[in-house]
């Protein structure tokens, strides 16, 4: 941003020194000596004063409706930051010459000098204005309260008083800009609060109680809370996307004193989940998918980092949507089954000594099974574990957890622990096909996906675990084929 202002005084003082440069040789040569009225000269003079007065006229407005409208505190910017008062000192300095030089020698020369002056003048001001135009309005000053924070943040003062000022005046911003019904502004304002995030964190060793993060957190509730009444469908999916941004900042930071100590994670999961608690079921908002897949990404961004006792949170958060909204929201209860299948795809992928790899995963294996189980998720989580070409298939995740390789050189090679957890994505996929509350379409893809997770398993290594699966599989598969329950439940035919 320094240098920003040094580009910002010396664009101002450009036209100036250029009429310098071409004034000086003619005051020098002086090669006009005809008479020339001196009332000439001094009414160039009131012209250039007239520029002044405009241009300081236009930073006042300006300045009224800033401290009218947001924070006072971009009063700063107006006045710190910005070309105008140099352009109106260089006008006013211009302003003074030109009377002199009408008393000194009013001639050609001296007209030719006062035109160049004025020249000079009306590009300084339309340089300034142009600059307030473009800088000052709600998008240029987020981006300058953000380069403030982190100019502040990089130098030795208190660092969470350094992020929370320039923090505040952009939450001004949005707060307006949200009353407009203005996204594009919201977007930005959340950014830029995620940017200083960032650089706050990489300079500051995070303890309890953070003074920043416990700012950013209420402000983020209430704008949930606000606009999940007022705006669900236009302003609350900006400020969903801005709270995941926040979420996944600091999920991905590894506190240097405890890795496992991550409060800023716990808080923005918990204002994720508020966003489903009040805006769930609105059926013109993607808000509720979005919490369920930013929970989701802020999970992954745990896992990327190796927190995996924090990625408890995320995984108890999409339990928890997706048990609760069953029934009244299916299709976010579905996006929060994706997101604990796609975590256990990848905690299966993790080779890792860490023992809350495998707990999490557990963890996860037993939410997607808490939620199938709970009526009129029939097309909703199951669904999505059936269907051919999923993302997140049963017989791929069944693959998977078979093929994931154990870090404790002691585990039987018949047998590894992994492989409960497979044997669970198997029954699961049993369980749907048998469910007469399923519909009937995700029961056959059942069928379907219990063929396929047969196939998948014999391209793994061979023992005792994964046959007894197959094994389990076929017998269903023969029975259901040699009794009626097929028939009854209108599986087979």
């Amino acid at each position: 941003m320094r240098r920003r202002l040094k580009q910002g005084f010396a664009l101002g003082l450009a036209p100036w020194i250029l009429a310098l440069t071409a004034s000086a040789p003619l005051l020098i040569i002086h090669p006009f000596k005809g008479a020339l009225d001196r009332g000439s000269i001094l009414s160039i003079a009131g012209l250039v004063l007239a520029i002044v007065a405009v241009t300081v006229g236009l930073v006042a407005v300006l300045a009224q409706h800033l401290a009218e409208t947001y924070a006072r505190s971009l009063l700063d910017a107006l006045f710190k930051q910005s070309t105008w008062r140099t352009a109106s000192i260089a006008e006013g300095v211009g302003v003074v010459a030109l009377v002199g030089l009408a008393l000194w020698r009013p001639d050609l020369t001296a007209g030719l000098v006062a035109t160049i002056v004025l020249v000079a003048a009306l590009f300084a001001s339309w340089t300034a204005l142009r600059q307030l135009l473009r800088q000052f309005d709600p998008l240029g000053l987020i981006k300058l309260e953000k380069e403030v924070a982190i100019d502040r943040l990089q130098g030795k003062t208190e660092k969470a008083n350094a992020a929370l000022q320039p923090s505040q005046a952009i939450l001004s911003l949005i707060v307006r800009a949200a009353a407009k019904g203005d996204t594009e502004v919201v977007a930005a304002g959340m950014a830029a609060w995620n940017t200083i995030l960032e650089r706050y964190m990489s300079t500051t060793s995070i303890v309890w109680y953070d003074e920043y993060l416990y700012w950013l957190y209420p402000r983020c509730e209430e704008l949930i809370e606000q606009h999940a009444k007022e705006s669900v469908g236009l302003i609350l999916p900006s400020i969903v996307e801005g709270v995941t941004a926040l979420g996944v900042t600091t999920a991905g930071q590894r506190n240097t004193l405890n890795a496992n100590f991550d409060e800023g994670t716990f808080l923005f999961i918990e204002a994720l989940k508020n966003v489903v608690r009040l805006a769930g079921l609105a059926k013109r908002s993607p808000a509720g998918q979005m919490a369920a897949k930013g929970a989701t990404d802020i999970g992954m961004a745990c896992l990327t980092t190796g927190k995996f006792a924090v990625l408890q949170a995320p995984i108890d958060a999409l339990t928890q949507i997706g048990k609760a909204t069953t029934t009244s929201a299916i299709d976010v209860s579905g996006r929060a089954g994706i997101g604990l299948a796609n975590l256990v795809l990848q905690l299966a992928q993790v080779r890792t000594f860490d023992v809350m790899c495998r707990a999490d995963a557990e963890e996860a294996v037993g939410a997607l099974c808490q939620i199938v189980a709970q009526p009129g998720t029939g097309l909703g989580t199951a669904h999505y574990l059936v269907a051919q070409l999923s993302d997140v298939s049963l017989p791929l995740l069944v693959q998977v957890l078979a093929r994931a390789e154990d870090m404790d050189d002691g585990t039987p090679a018949r047998r590894r622990r992994w492989d409960s957890l497979a044997s669970t994505m198997a029954d699961l996929c049993l369980r749907i096909a048998d469910d007469p509350n399923v519909d009937q379409f995700v029961r056959s893809n059942a069928l379907d996906a219990a063929g396929g997770i047969v196939l998948a398993l014999l391209s793994v290594e061979h023992r005792e675990s994964i046959l007894e699966i197959v094994q389990r599989i076929c017998a269903w598969a023969t029975d259901l084929t040699l009794t009626n329950k097929g028939r009854e439940g209108k599986v087979c035919s």
